[in-house]
């Protein structure tokens, strides 16, 4: 029996890790204990009494998009160095933005950066950063987006005119031969 219990602690353990879920919620699936036995309504019931559903709710409604720290500092963090923000304070600012060894600071002051850049109302930001997650307002990671998008697109545009420039000037050297 305890071989049986483990080799399927085991393997639960293993989906769990798999999964990368946040927390494990325990459901009784039946009231008899009897195995491979659900009652749907029994099951509905716990569900709504622990508030499962108005969590997931309501996280749905207010900050429906999340990213990892990590994700946020490698989309966005090379845009946070242009802003005003950081240049207004100076060298030891972007020190602390580019040195800090805690993602969570690193991802909030570059979201912070980006969002005073854009003139968003500095004394509630369009973001909140939990423990492992940045949770996004509906709207907020699209305009951040756009705005990664519009500065790919500057660059790319920065880069055409330097080739189309350094191809004029070869045929310009090979007409005049």
């Amino acid at each position: 029996v305890w071989g049986n219990f483990k080799a399927q602690l085991d393997e639960l353990h293993r989906k769990l890790c798999v999964s990368q879920c946040r927390y494990v919620r325990c459901i009784n699936p039946n009231l008899k204990n009897a195995p491979r036995s659900i009652e749907l309504s029994h099951v509905l019931s716990q569900i709504r009494c622990s508030g499962i559903v108005e969590a997931t709710v309501m996280s749905r409604q207010c900050y429906p998009n999340r990213l990892s720290f990590e994700k946020v500092i490698d989309s966005f963090g090379r845009f946070a160095n242009e802003s005003r923000e950081i240049k207004k304070k100076g060298k030891l600012s972007n020190l602390r933005l580019r040195h800090s060894k805690n993602n969570r600071d690193r991802a909030e002051a570059i979201l912070k950066s980006l969002c005073h850049r854009d003139e968003i109302d500095r004394t509630q930001f369009p973001f909140v950063c939990g423990k492992t997650l940045v949770y996004f307002r509906a709207g907020a990671l699209e305009s951040l987006e756009d705005l990664r998008l519009l500065a790919y697109k500057n660059a790319a545009t920065i880069i055409q005119s330097f080739v189309r420039k350094c191809s004029a000037i070869v045929a310009y050297k090979e007409f005049r031969r």
